[in-house]
């Protein structure tokens, strides 16, 4: 028998989401990583959904090794790891809520 290390039902992993900056000038943008705490070759689907209350979510990358990601529209945005044949996905990330300032040179968006 051949052991990939994955989870069991009852112990499924959860990705976890980083960004280098919360708020981004016009024109800007924000890098955001994706990680699972275990072993290697995870693979990383990456999700935006529009700020409004109910709007949905769609998928923006789909299996990508990469775990970075540079985004520059709002949104808000969390991603989830898989590996395997069938593939075994991780919980989704917590989320990350990404907003532009609406002027070039503000100090801050608030």
């Amino acid at each position: 028998v051949i052991s990939f290390g994955l989870p069991s039902a009852d112990s499924v992993l959860q990705a976890s989401l980083r960004a280098d900056s919360r708020e981004t000038p016009a024109g800007g943008s924000v890098t955001l990583t994706c990680s699972v705490d275990a072993s290697a070759d995870w693979r990383y689907y990456w999700f935006k959904k529009q700020t409004s209350e109910y709007s949905k979510s769609f998928m923006i990358q789909s299996g990508t090794a990469e775990q970075n990601i540079t985004v520059s529209e709002e949104g808000i945005y969390y991603c989830r790891g898989g590996r395997g044949d069938p593939v075994v996905f991780t919980e989704d990330s917590n989320t990350f809520p990404f907003s532009v300032c609406k002027q070039l040179h503000e100090s801050s968006c608030t």
